[in-house]
């Protein structure tokens, strides 16, 4: 999606409980920040 090697890329997404089965995939806000890191050059987090 952002075209970068997939070697490059750092995720992390501890577990923090609950959501009763919810799915959490990639959804429009995780795009944009990670936009945002590559216009900042600097990392930036999804909360």
């Amino acid at each position: 999606m952002m075209g970068m090697e997939p070697q490059v890329l750092r995720g992390v997404s501890p577990y923090t409980g609950g959501g009763f089965g919810q799915k959490s995939g990639i959804q429009e806000q995780s795009g944009l920040a990670a936009s945002a890191a590559m216009l900042l050059r600097k990392p930036v987090k999804l909360s």
